[in-house]
């Protein structure tokens, strides 16, 4: 949180914030003022001149704010943390605290099923007490999420768990406009509009889907060291009175999902809804509408705090200098603002007239829309032109430079040259033992190309295809604390049937191996390549930061690196804008044709993106309908509901919502691909989310109207027997019956699986003292198995009586079984594989045999074959 010194105007940081009325002394005048930090649902603090009301004796820390650039600042890491500050929230390590006030904490995190950090936005305890402000503020976080533009810091992840309702925003190094302008005093008007107008860039998208910022201000720009402007905390400004303005004035138009139940007396007189005004916003940039009642303002109001901001940034100082924040909205209200040309001579007409247009006091008078204020101010600057400028000429031949010295540097070429022929010599190895018929070491080529594939993948900086393994570890580890429980009983479990089997030692040599390859890969092949890259970049960089500066649409500038950089675009553009601009550029190749990044594309590029995406998709509406599930249930019951009735109603409306935005995505991508004629504009995903919130049966037609308290303990209840810990319970425990079985029966032994590890752990030894891999070839392990004994029931005492007349390879068979549905999550999955299971165990005794069979396979076997079938049709089907 940043205030200015009353005496100075210098400005300052608040480091530990407070509610209540303080006594500081400014850090760079040395000056003492009065600052009273409100509590609960107040917007900002309150600076004023020494002198008034007493202080309290513990002041919030100060920190002034250096006047000098930075350089490139390096990426917080792991530290510690004040007290009460929660180390894990929604799935995320918390790695930093960015600051708090009265509306909640900001946490840098890491989430734990992906490599990038994010931005934690913790809501307060008050006001996460508040359930109709935790419902707007979800919703309108979730409106805000679909948003994509380069422009806008977007809403990666919303949640709600012990430590409060949070928000997860991609973390974007940098600083806010208001540390710059601090740095400054003023900032020149060309670049000042050139920031402006990228911002309204990205308000204009937003506006657009009927989303607005209602705080728009230097704090909340946010810009990057290589000039990207980004707008910050967009859909997170909602308030307590905005939320119960909203609700009260919602109930009065007598929309809304409702039914019996309610708990106040349904025949009691009518009375009017009282209207409730809403407060939100900064006082120094206010629109005065706003001030009077936010919950009717437009995208004007946005216009007007964007143009107080381009006043801020051109003049050194905001429009109105007032002590107090009714001083400030009186002003805006009522005076009319000194033309900026008077604190900034050398500003241009055209940029001083858009300024004092788009500060206008009333709605009218101001640009109709942020479109318009892009409009203008492209103008102004003279992006209009179709001929290139010096600078795009520069940029068009660095980027040319840098793709091709990133194509043909030394180590860029070494770094191909291993990796294709690494790839091909390990698929003729496959086909080879294949055509050989050596299918156990097929099984450890395969395993060991496969693990240090995947290994590489991971671990390297330039190998990572595009976010694909980030889609990976978020599909697999995406589920929160359950998932990497399942995975780790998972590993454990693979180690103690290695260890069981005698492979725990191969394995260990496996994975040293891989380890090997991969520390020599990174330090003789990438990290050369990486200096290229990395110069490569440096090329490219100060002509697109100049560029941006100047107002250039980023749009262009990404579709001209493309086609500048030719065929070979995708490092070199992962590498200026990020990977996850990489991944959203692939995935709009696949939607739009005409993108410069689908000329030239294989079939293949960006459709495993697509369906891994798909995926993940998928298990965030589920997460999400759960969430919105509680929150409305929530709500119902605040606004007057019994339970029953808010639970069933809360049922629909979190189905509602996320069908309404799967609708809305869909809409947009058919849009893009020319799937869909643009004829009208269709309604926005606010107006789709609200339709959802107050009809929820249009959205639902055909499905059923939701469950009752009893369907809801079955479903919770098929949660825990379907799930995916049950399932790797059972398997395992079915495998480690087989294996006992194998044991006792002495069909293979524990001793002989201990000769046969030692034997191989004696040869790995060898290998690696005489650093000769031949002898690793010369390695027999024959453990005699004889099938029919495989076959035969299990007919223990010690086995219950009606599981005595089941083979004990289907025992085997069906722990496998349940094993391979571990890695899907639904439900549906899960019955399948316990049905796939039953069909293994109980098929022979049932004569779930075919007479076409017969010939072929024996009865166990064919029981094993139906079980397959049937949990690969429940992959197929039944994660749908």
């Amino acid at each position: 949180m940043v205030i200015h010194c009353p005496s100075c105007r210098h400005p300052i940081r608040i480091v530990d914030v407070m509610p209540g009325r303080f006594a500081p002394t400014c850090p760079s005048c040395k000056k003492p003022f009065a600052l009273t930090i409100p509590d609960g649902e107040a917007v900002e603090p309150m600076v004023e001149p020494a002198g008034g009301a007493a202080a309290e004796a513990s002041a919030p820390s100060l920190e002034a704010i250096p006047t000098t650039l930075d350089a490139r600042e390096p990426e917080p890491g792991y530290s510690r943390l004040p007290r009460g500050t929660p180390r894990l929230v929604g799935g995320c390590l918390v790695l930093k605290l960015l600051g708090h006030g009265p509306r909640g904490k900001s946490l840098l995190a890491r989430p734990l099923s992906l490599a990038s950090r994010v931005v934690l936005k913790v809501v307060s305890a008050d006001r996460g007490r508040d359930a109709i402000f935790v419902e707007r503020f979800l919703r309108e976080a979730l409106a805000t999420a679909q948003l994509s533009s380069p422009h806008l810091i977007p809403i990666v992840d919303i949640g709600r768990d012990g430590s409060g309702t949070f928000t997860a925003m991609e973390y974007v190094p940098g600083a806010s406009l208001a540390e710059e302008l601090a740095r400054r005093g003023k900032v020149e008007p060309r670049t000042a509009a050139a920031w402006i107008l990228q911002a309204a860039r990205g308000l204009a998208v937003a506006h657009a889907q009927g989303i607005w910022h209602r705080d728009v201000k230097p704090e909340n720009l946010r810009l990057t060291p290589d000039g990207l402007v980004a707008v910050d905390d967009l859909g997170l400004e909602t308030t307590p009175s905005l939320a119960a303005a909203e609700s009260a004035r919602e109930r009065a138009s007598s929309k809304g999902p409702r039914g019996k139940g309610r708990t106040a007396a349904e025949d009691a007189p009518a009375k009017a809804a009282p209207i409730r005004r809403a407060a939100v916003g900064s006082p120094v940039y206010m629109a005065p509408e706003q001030a009077r009642d936010a919950l009717l303002i437009d995208g004007r109001a946005d216009v007007y705090a964007l143009g107080c901001t381009f006043y801020h940034l051109v003049a050194g100082r905001p429009p109105f200098a007032k002590a107090t924040a009714a001083e400030l909205i009186a002003g805006h209200q009522e005076e009319e603002i000194v033309p900026p040309r008077e604190f900034a001579p050398q500003i241009p007409p055209a940029l001083n007239d858009a300024i004092l247009t788009m500060t206008r006091r009333t709605p009218e008078e101001r640009y109709p829309s942020m479109d318009v204020v892009v409009d203008v101010l492209e103008a102004a600057l003279g992006l209009r032109g179709d001929r290139a400028t010096p600078d795009e000429e520069e940029y068009r031949a660095a980027v040319g430079e840098a793709a091709a010295l990133l194509h043909d540097a030394p180590a860029a070429r070494l770094r191909s040259r291993i990796l294709v022929a690494a790839g091909g010599a390990w698929l003729a190895l496959l086909l080879l033992l294949l055509a050989m018929r050596a299918f156990r070491p097929l099984v450890v080529a395969g395993g060991f190309g496969l693990l240090t594939a995947g290994a590489l993948a991971t671990a390297s900086k330039s190998l990572r295809p595009s976010g694909l393994v980030d889609l990976l570890r978020e599909l697999f580890l995406g589920g929160g604390i359950r998932s990497w429980i399942v995975t780790g009983l998972g590993a454990l479990f693979l180690l103690g049937m290695a260890s069981y089997g005698g492979f725990l030692g191969s394995m260990i040599f496996l994975t040293i191996c891989v380890g090997g390859l991969i520390g020599g890969f990174h330090h003789y092949v990438e990290r050369p390549y990486l200096v290229d890259r990395e110069a490569a970049v440096a090329k490219v960089r100060d002509p697109l930061r100049r560029l941006r500066r100047s107002g250039v649409d980023e749009r262009g500038l990404r579709d001209e690196l493309i086609v500048a950089a030719g065929p070979g675009w995708e490092p070199l553009f992962g590498a200026v804008f990020g990977e996850r601009a990489l991944a959203a550029e692939r995935l709009r190749a696949l939607d739009d044709p005409t993108a410069p990044s689908g000329e030239g594309r294989r079939w293949w590029s960006g459709r495993l993106e697509r369906l891994l995406a798909g995926l993940v998709q998928m298990r965030r509406d589920a997460r999400l309908r759960r969430l919105f599930q509680d929150v409305e249930e929530a709500r119902f019951e605040a606004e007057g509901l019994n339970l029953m009735t808010a639970r069933r109603l809360s049922w629909r409306v979190s189905r509602a919502l996320i069908a309404a935005a799967s609708e809305w995505r869909d809409e947009q991508s058919a849009l893009r691909g020319g799937r869909r004629a643009p004829g009208p504009v269709g309604p926005t995903i606010a107006q789709h989310l609200r339709n959802a919130v107050e009809e929820p049966d249009k959205i639902l037609q055909g499905r059923p109207e939701g469950p009752g308290p009893l369907a809801q303990r079955l479903e919770a209840l098929a949660s825990r027997v379907f799930g995916r810990l049950p399932r790797l319970v059972l398997g395992g425990l079915l495998l480690a019956v087989f294996a006992y079985w194998m044991h006792s029966h002495e069909v293979v032994t524990a001793d002989q699986v201990a000769d046969a590890a030692a034997q191989i752990g004696r040869a790995a030894k060898a290998a690696a003292e005489n650093a000769d891999a031949g002898v690793l070839r010369d390695v027999r392990v024959d453990i005699p198995v004889d099938a029919t004994q495989v076959a035969r029931p299990l007919g223990d005492p010690w086995v219950p009586g009606p599981f005595r007349s089941i083979p004990a390879a289907n025992v085997g068979a069906a722990g496998l079984l349940l094993l391979a549905s571990v890695a899907f999550r639904s439900l549906g999955v899960g019955l399948a594989a316990y049905l796939a299971a039953a069909v293994a165990l109980f098929g022979p005794a049932l004569g779930l045999t075919s007479a076409w069979l017969d010939p072929r396979f024996s009865a166990p076997t064919q029981a094993m074959l139906a079980g397959a079938v049937v949990l690969a049709l429940g992959m197929l089907f039944g994660r749908r």
